[in-house]
């Protein structure tokens, strides 16, 4: 999956916000992340030491061909194993195949092994979930990796069809974290003209061409995870007496 200067900039914000003393935070990316940003970039959003330590990843134009980006405008694809732990951050990513040779392989329709429930500060999902045809392990899944007072973020297209197996809705994710153990930090929606809008929970909306919802939960509680049942509804069915 790709990752520009706005979802790097994000996913640093998001390592400062769960970092905790001078230990290494722990981050997972579902889906293998190629870092794509050009040295200004990468200088600008994580210093120009970090920028001159990086590493390109050796298959960087490769990469950019595979991502339809152009290979003369600057642009490089870094070593993000190497680049995360420049920034005190250990990477693990979990793949269904072997695309960059680091990957942990899995297939995030069955379910993790329980050795690595609650291993790491941070999960990331660039699109991945929605891209699964069992997309409640999936979200179970990554739900399950994120300790107790770590942090979780999503996107996913709205309404691009055919760009996963579904569209995943605010009411959804939001009905699934606060049911398991997280508060909402953000659920947002990017991509349209008015920039970054918040979302309704349960209100009809209609999204622009192009549009992609942003999620960010913190885990504060240590539960089984469930399958929710739909919030708006709970207690509006007369029970018989």
């Amino acid at each position: 999956m790709a990752v520009n200067a706005s979802q790097m900039q994000l996913i640093l914000s998001l390592i400062t916000r769960v970092r905790a003393g001078t230990r290494p935070v722990s981050m997972v990316f579902l889906g293998y992340p190629d870092i794509i940003l050009n040295p200004e970039q990468l200088a600008g959003i994580l210093g120009p030491d970090v920028a001159r330590a990086a590493r390109p990843h050796p298959d960087s134009v490769a990469i950019l061909r595979a991502h339809s980006c152009p290979t003369d405008q600057g642009l490089i694809v870094w070593d993000a194993d190497h680049l995360f732990g420049l920034i005190g951050t250990r990477l693990t990513s979990f793949d269904w195949q072997e695309t960059r040779r680091t990957e942990t392989i899995h297939d995030l329709n069955q379910p993790l092994p329980e050795a690595l429930h609650g291993s790491f500060d941070l999960v990331f999902d660039n699109s991945t979930v929605h891209c699964c045809f069992n997309v409640s392990q999936a979200l179970i899944n990554a739900a399950s990796l994120v300790r107790v007072g770590g942090m979780v973020f999503h996107t996913s297209p709205l309404n691009q069809l055919n760009v996963g197996y579904y569209a995943l809705t605010p009411t959804l994710i939001g009905d699934f974290y606060e049911q398991n153990g997280f508060v909402l930090h953000m659920l947002h929606m990017g991509g349209g003209p008015s920039g970054s809008v918040q979302l309704p929970r349960y209100d009809m909306f209609h999204a622009p061409p192009n549009a992609y919802m942003g999620v960010v939960a913190r885990r504060v509680a240590s539960q089984p995870l469930g399958i929710p049942k739909m919030q708006k509804y709970l207690g509006s069915v007369p029970r018989p007496s």
